[in-house]
């Protein structure tokens, strides 16, 4: 929305609703008119009929009839949004996957391009609301499909570290191993806290690594080893070994949140620091697959490979479970800290692309505060600076937090020219 004086005009919008600045988000429901700017109810004089008539345009030709600004993210429901759902709207930077109990958040079947028979690597950002025992976050189970029996492959917490488990193809001279537990005792995970985990696994080594850091280099022994051929699908979450008396200990399901899951094989690059700054934005190549789980509704969620997609299968929890939530999508929401690098200014711009202010004239900037990953912050409280030079020539009229994010200044130059 652009502030009161931009040089593109008023549009259609009445001056309180411009005069917030920068990025808001707007939500009108129908039925009782209800307006909410920012996630809560909004008591702007003269908006409502605007804001119907605005949308009313777009969604009969596909344009904003002159409303001045930039609008994105439009969403259209067929039902009315309660005022959490709005708050949820406005507070929410991610969604992620729930995942508790004994049945598995997800599926994703496991065709050729998937088999674990050659290097592979696995990355996500999990939140673990309890790191106690052993847990399995992906999995497969044997190829009967035997919870009762050590999954194919494993990726667990195990008492606030990392681990792997993996089934070895049948193997002569008998006896021989038929299963490796690979402990990454430097990996060190915390509850109730977002960490990104990637392990990356040759056949030789088994690389793990905590929020972009390697912890564990672990070689093993022997010539390269991979698990044991499995036609189940994988896991996230759930029940992926229902003995107590094995040749394993029993493992119970992972309870937290999962998102950004990604999978590579082949020759998939080993950790990095950058893999734990930002979150992904895609694939990172044709041997790989990306998940970012932020859909927030529905049951299947795809990422494509040549062409082809791959569906991971949300599955809901058990209706006749009243101690887990009707949904498996969580708001997940965090608010990274301020990157002034990354912060953005909008006062307005000119055919060229420059920001502009004319001798005489109040103008306004407003400075969207944003993270190092780009992500508007959703919250006030940081410290802005505005500094005129030379100062003489200008006048402050006004620094307002906007509580949102945006930092308002308004400030109005006594010389003559366009700036």
């Amino acid at each position: 929305v652009q502030p009161e004086g931009s040089p593109f005009g008023a549009g259609l919008l009445p001056a309180p609703l411009r005069f917030l600045g920068g990025w808001s988000q707007v939500c009108l429901t129908t039925a009782d008119s209800a307006l909410f700017v920012d996630g809560a109810p909004s008591d702007l004089p003269d908006t409502t009929d605007a804001l119907t008539s605005l949308i009313t345009t777009f969604t009969t030709n596909g344009t904003w009839g002159g409303a001045a600004g930039v609008v994105d993210d439009v969403r259209v429901y067929n039902r009315t949004l309660s005022p959490h759902e709005l708050r949820s709207l406005y507070s929410t930077n991610e969604y992620a996957l729930r995942v508790a109990g004994p049945v598995a958040a997800a599926s994703m079947p496991t065709p050729e391009i998937l088999a674990l028979q050659r290097p592979f690597a696995f990355a996500a950002w999990v939140y673990p609301h309890t790191v106690d025992g052993v847990a399995g976050v992906v999995g497969q189970l044997d190829n009967e499909g035997r919870a009762d029996m050590p999954p194919t492959f494993m990726l667990a917490i195990a008492e606030g570290h990392l681990q792997l488990r993996i089934a070895l193809p049948p193997c002569a001279p008998e006896p021989c191993s038929t299963h490796r537990i690979v402990d990454a005792t430097n990996s060190r995970l915390h509850s109730s806290r977002w960490h990104h985990i990637k392990l990356h696994y040759t056949g030789l080594t088994a690389t793990f690594a905590i929020d972009g850091i390697v912890t564990d280099v672990l070689p093993l022994d022997g010539p390269p080893t991979f698990p044991a051929p499995s036609l189940q699908p994988f896991l996230l979450g759930g029940q992926m070994d229902g003995s107590a008396h094995g040749p394993v200990p029993s493992i119970r399901p992972f309870h937290g949140l999962l998102f950004d899951l990604a999978f590579e094989y082949g020759t998939p690059p080993p950790p990095a620091h950058s893999d734990a700054t930002c979150c992904s934005t895609g694939a990172t190549g044709a041997n790989s697959f990306y998940f970012d789980m932020n859909d927030g509704a529905g049951d299947s969620a795809c990422s494509t490979h040549d062409g082809t997609d791959v569906s991971l299968m949300v599955h809901p929890f058990p209706p006749d479970a009243p101690e887990f939530p009707a949904t498996r999508w969580a708001n997940a929401s965090f608010d990274d800290a301020t990157h002034p690098p990354s912060t953005t200014i909008d006062a307005g711009e000119d055919d060229m692309g420059n920001l502009t202010a004319l001798a005489g004239v109040d103008t306004c900037y407003v400075f969207a505060s944003r993270g190092a990953c780009g992500r508007k912050r959703l919250f006030g409280g940081d410290s802005v600076t505005l500094l005129l030079s030379p100062s003489e020539d200008f006048e402050v009229l006004s620094s307002e937090d906007l509580g949102n994010g945006n930092h308002l200044f308004c400030f109005r130059n006594s010389v003559c020219g366009t700036y």
